[in-house]
């Protein structure tokens, strides 16, 4: 019969409530009537064809029942309800009747106190079309320099992201900054203003440099800054170098704020080379790429001690709160040289609403398997090209060994990337993670990662991922007028320098136990000596007579930075404002280890990595200088954040603040002219 003869045409709902009213039929085994039917279109020719049109209730007979006959009685009922959608979508069920003591749950603790026969779900999904990208917008703007994507956060992304907090903070996982860069970077070069995120390539696309300079932090959902603020925008620019840039704001896509651009906040960059165009051998090599899971953990033990629980509870005290869909750590091996190799088992975790507890980044209740079956993957997980959740399960598996490790472990999270290639899981919820811990320190710990499926098939490298404790206190801006930029001058040559007359060499000119290449100033206030080196202090202060000087509290080679500088920044102010300085001179990088300089004369990154079975002196010497000249680049930039801080006191000029290097560069246009 005709449900619309009960309640109406339901349009788009007509097609579901047809086969519930079928489920029913065939439940009660008895077909309702069809509404004020009193007698049939005389067009409709049935003479010959077996059908009822029922004007009453029909008993379609039933087990023990007195209507129908005696072998329709214990017969399974078929019954079919067809939907013919207005867009021409056509669809026909075919149900048939149950035992009628099944039981339809999910739950395997119900299923088994049952003790009933049971229907378990699996769920499939098949879209007409691939899902569109959850983190790429539309087009805004578009030049022959650049091309800017803007979109908002949507709902479903910041539930996802609500799983992963810091500090009791909701950040963007650095997994979810690399995936997004990812999927702008094999966009293709065609201009699509609408749909861009349906253009995303699976084909592999390889990051280099990838700097996290910021954390993007939203509002928790049930905080009243969530209900207060206005949506979160992401801004993507790709430029025609190849380089793309991460920005946020407050606001909607493609709303003006009267062109103000200083209203985005930079999180993260890198450069792109999309593997995937123009028959690039290295795409090609990596889509062919595959590992021998069975071979691969012959060389590992398995930690059998390993709970992801109590992992998972450990972490939350440390200060990460992970959420049931970043919880993908499942099972964790150990092995290589003095266990610096990690292998895991990840599985990406199902998400529900009604998991409120486990939204909010609190222990979750889905430890039972049983409730984690009840819990359903959402169309946002399948639409990554390789989600966040998995990624940062790998590097979860790089944080493993400083969680073990340490007596005081710390909250380090990445921070930069040497070099990423990513594929594509085309949807696959388990992966395996190959962790090589390549250095660890105080200030910085190094990995190389490799993620593959279950098969073998590797679909993302992540080589130099650089760990960093964070700090979540909210940047002091840098006032334009202190932006500097290096520029080189020729150095004069020995011949030169002697010719100079005594005079002018000494002008009171700050020198530095040696480095005399500083340009002269006239000194009638004293000098700040920042980060000095510990064995030219006392000669420091003998030339500079009631100057200060403060050391560095590290030495060469430690691996431990080159601190000196008050912790706090407050403190850095007093002792930048407190007294009238000449000018102030960070020498910290006359304090860092040589080795450091050679990296980057040779044109080597700080972060770049180690062979993974590798355990030369060289490299153990390279790996902490990285970390020493890492930890002058920041301090360079505490001092210059501290001159444009807020607290700076109003009435107090700036000083003149000079970064001191050592060494000479050669410089190519010169080269030849005495330099």
């Amino acid at each position: 019969g005709a449900l619309k003869t009960s309640i109406g045409h339901l349009e788009g709902a007509a097609g579901i409530a047809g086969f519930i009213k079928l489920v029913l039929v065939l439940q009660h085994r008895s077909a309702p009537p069809n509404l004020r039917l009193k007698q049939l279109n005389p067009h409709l020719d049935i003479e010959g064809f077996p059908v009822v049109f029922p004007t009453e209730a029909v008993a379609l007979g039933g087990m023990g029942g007195a209507s129908g006959t005696s072998s329709l009685r214990h017969r399974k009922l078929i019954g079919g309800v067809s939907s013919f959608g207005f867009g021409g979508a056509n669809a026909h069920v075919v149900v048939e009747e149950g035992d009628g003591t099944a039981v339809l749950t999910d739950s395997t603790a119900t299923r088994e106190a049952s003790g009933s026969p049971t229907v378990k779900w699996n769920r499939l999904s098949f879209p007409f079309s691939r899902l569109s990208h959850p983190l790429v917008g539309r087009v805004r703007k578009e030049t022959e320099d650049e091309r800017v994507y803007e979109t908002a956060v949507r709902r479903d992304v910041h539930q996802l992201i609500e799983g992963h907090r810091v500090m009791g903070k909701v950040l963007m996982p650095g997994a979810g900054f690399i995936e997004l860069m990812g999927a702008h970077a094999s966009l293709g070069s065609e201009s699509e203003t609408v749909g861009a995120q349906d253009k995303v390539s699976l084909g592999p696309v390889c990051l280099s440099r990838v700097e996290i300079e910021q954390p993007l932090m939203l509002p928790p959902s049930d905080s009243a800054e969530f209900a207060s603020v206005r949506n979160v925008t992401i801004r993507v620019s790709v430029s025609a170098e190849n380089e793309v840039i991460v920005a946020s704001r407050h606001g909607l896509p493609g709303e003006e704020l009267e062109g103000r651009e200083d209203e985005w906040a930079v999180h993260s960059r890198a450069t792109f080379e999309d593997l995937s165009e123009g028959g690039s051998s290295t795409g090609a090599m990596f889509e062919k790429e595959q590992e021998d899971l069975s071979a691969l953990r012959t060389r590992f033990e398995e930690v059998r001690e390993f709970d992801p629980k109590e992992y998972y509870a450990a972490a939350a005290r440390l200060g990460f709160g992970y959420g049931p869909r970043f919880q993908t750590l499942a099972k964790l091996w150990r092995g290589g040289e003095e266990g610096k190799e990690s292998l895991s088992c990840l599985r990406l975790r199902a998400f529900s609403e009604r998991r409120g507890a486990a939204l909010q980044g609190k222990e979750s209740d889905c430890s039972n398997e049983g409730d984690c079956e009840s819990m359903k993957v959402e169309e946002v997980d399948r639409a990554f090209r390789v989600h966040p959740a998995l990624l940062d399960g790998a590097f979860q598996t790089a944080a493993t060994s400083l969680l073990a490790g340490e007596r005081s472990p710390r909250v380090m999270v990445p921070s930069g990337v040497q070099k990423a290639v990513l594929g594509s899981l085309e949807g696959e919820e388990e992966v395996w993670a190959h962790v090589c811990t390549v250095s660890t320190s105080s200030a910085l710990c190094a990995f190389d990662v490799r993620l593959f499926s279950p098969t073998g098939r590797v679909v993302a490298e992540v080589f130099g991922l650089q760990m960093r404790p964070i700090d979540l206190s909210r940047a002091a801006p840098i006032p334009r007028e202190l932006l500097w930029e290096v520029r080189w001058k020729a150095q004069a040559s020995s011949a030169q320098q002697a010719d100079m007359k005594e005079s002018e060499s000494s002008s009171v000119s700050p020198s530095v136990a040696g480095h005399s290449d500083v340009e002269a100033v006239r000194v009638d206030r004293p000098l700040l000596f920042l980060c000095a080196p510990a064995e030219d202090v006392e000669e420091i202060a003998r030339l500079h007579p009631g100057s200060k000087v403060v050391a560095a509290s590290g030495g060469k080679g430690t691996g431990e930075g080159m601190g000196g500088l008050p912790k706090e920044q407050a403190e850095l102010v007093e002792l930048l404002s407190g007294t009238a300085w000449a000018e102030v001179l960070y020498l910290g990088s006359l304090t860092a280890d040589p080795m450091c300089r050679q990296d980057v004369s040779e044109g080597r990154d700080l972060g770049e990595s180690v062979p993974c079975h590798s355990d030369t002196d060289s490299e153990s010497v390279s790996a902490a200088a990285a970390v020493e000249g890492a930890t002058v680049a920041l301090e360079c930039i505490r001092v210059l954040q501290a001159l444009g801080c807020e607290e700076w006191p109003k009435e107090t000029a700036r000083p003149r603040v000079r970064f001191v290097t050592a060494g000479a560069h050669q410089i190519p246009e010169l080269e030849g002219e005495g330099n």
